[in-house]
């Protein structure tokens, strides 16, 4: 297995991970209104804190997706941006819905939206991949 598939398939494993953490959130934690940043990490509790940190992991490994793959695949930019773009729009869109008190579900959709993006680009990028 080369680079290119390892670092999809490792993404594509803390996506999911990332997705049942964050529905654990959604449907069995209660969350106090938000009342600073640095407030939060003591509040919310670890499961809470897992989940900021597997996003921020899926930032970098999207940020060395897209540097690696432009650079050494046939695949283009399309997908690889594509994908850095909605870690991007999820984490952005994260980061507003803990801000307004985790109350406005817009944020929380388009937190879900991007997590979506990023599953189907990922997907896309293993098939396109050369071994």
């Amino acid at each position: 297995m080369n680079l290119f598939r390892f670092l999809i398939y490792i993404s594509l494993f803390l996506l999911s991970i990332q997705f049942i953490d964050g529905m654990w959130l959604n449907l069995f934690e209660q969350f106090s209104p938000f009342t600073g940043m640095m407030n939060f990490m003591f509040n919310y509790g670890p499961i809470f804190m897992f989940h900021v940190f597997i996003g921020f992991i899926l930032f970098i490994l999207s940020l060395i997706e897209f540097v690696a793959f432009t650079r050494n695949q046939p695949i283009g930019v399309f997908l690889p941006l594509l994908n850095l773009l909605s870690i991007i729009m999820a984490g952005i869109s994260g980061m507003l819905f803990m801000v307004t008190g985790f109350s406005n579900n817009y944020y929380s959709f388009i937190m879900a939206i991007g997590f979506i993006i990023s599953i189907m680009s990922n997907s896309l990028m293993l098939v396109k991949v050369r071994f």
